[in-house]
């Protein structure tokens, strides 16, 4: 009799310490935050302003001689973030982004584009971790051009947040907040003294993403 309580109590000390191990491995925020937009027929500026737009005198893949900017109202974007406060106090926050519209160049010439990106970024203790994933293609009767990246980083910084950016009443961007890029030149890595020195890892990149990539 002894013998099956002291079971039973054994079993019952098991499963309780089984429910604090779940509980400190449970799911970061059991109702996370989520942002969503969707925009048809927009005009989503590119980092080149027109009337150089993507040209070939900065980037390596367009040829030279052409200059290449959006259509108006001729682009179109989904894009999703979720917001999730982390066991441990931290926050971390992800992002989803497509852009995809048309293009023309100086000679009248037209194209087709597609941009990708994720973004996870992990913020604690006043250490931001971003793993970031992007990609663009421009594709045209004249030449083709992609390039892409997968970079990881950290910086220090106080907080992490979603920043929102609206056009009058409608959410038109968001991002999360993190303090530096990885890079200035897209070869050697940053001396913002935000930046973990020594932090930047490139898993790959590829057609000159700093020069080339547009949004």
């Amino acid at each position: 009799m002894h013998r099956r309580q002291l079971t039973v109590a054994i079993v019952m000390a098991l499963a309780l310490l089984l429910v604090v191990v779940l509980s400190a491995f449970a799911a970061p925020d059991a109702n996370p935050e989520h942002v969503s937009i969707r925009l048809r027929n927009v005009t989503i500026p590119w980092f080149f302003p027109p009337p150089e737009g993507l040209n070939g005198n900065v980037c390596p893949g367009v040829p030279v001689g052409y200059e290449i900017n959006p259509d108006d109202n001729g682009s179109n974007r989904r894009k999703r973030a979720l917001v999730q406060e982390l066991p441990n106090g931290g926050k971390r926050i992800k992002t989803w982004d497509v852009v995809t519209g048309t293009a023309t160049d100086n000679f009248g010439n037209t194209y087709t584009f597609v941009y990708r990106n994720q973004a996870t970024v992990n913020f604690s203790d006043g250490i931001g971790t971003v793993k970031m994933t992007d990609y663009f293609a421009l594709r045209g009767e004249e030449f083709t051009h992609r390039l892409g990246f997968k970079w990881i980083w950290q910086y220090t910084a106080d907080s992490l947040n979603l920043v929102r950016v609206y056009d009058g009443e409608t959410l038109v961007d968001m991002f999360p907040d993190f303090a530096t890029f990885p890079t200035d030149d897209g070869e050697t890595e940053t001396t913002n003294p935000a930046m973990v020195p020594g932090s930047w890892r490139a898993v790959y990149d590829y057609g000159d993403p700093w020069l080339c990539d547009p949004i």
